[in-house]
């Protein structure tokens, strides 16, 4: 690697020492690939791997018979309704929360909803 190569990728490179993923533009049928072990080889074309932005879940999201907890707790709340703003949840009393709340401090399970409790399926209330 010359001076102006190091240049051009110093910034990927930087990122990389600091712990950051780096990824490798294989064309166009694969795209933009992850590069575990990046050789920054003049011929190839490299980037700091974008982080993945969570989204709030939406009222489609959510299925009949889906229950939510509190991450890292093991108490689960019920969804008994939901529209386009809050969802409803049974705990001793009815209480609502808002997507929002939903994807900073809450999981979901599906897996009632799909037909047989999955005690393991808990997911992020985000996409």
């Amino acid at each position: 690697m010359n001076k102006i190569e190091a240049v051009k990728f110093k910034e990927v490179i930087k990122a990389f020492c600091e712990g950051s993923e780096v990824q490798r533009w294989d064309g166009p049928t694969k795209g933009w690939v992850d590069s575990l072990n990046p050789q920054f080889s003049e011929f190839e074309e490299y980037r700091v791997k974008p982080a993945k932005i969570e989204k709030d879940l939406e009222f489609e999201d959510i299925l009949p018979g889906s229950v939510i907890r509190q991450k890292g707790e093991k108490t689960i709340q019920q969804i008994v309704s939901w529209d386009e703003r809050e969802v409803i949840v049974l705990d001793y009393t009815p209480n609502s929360l808002t997507f929002e709340e939903l994807r900073s401090y809450y999981e979901i399970n599906r897996s009632l909803a799909r037909g047989k409790w999955d005690s393991e399926a808990w997911e992020p209330c985000s996409k």
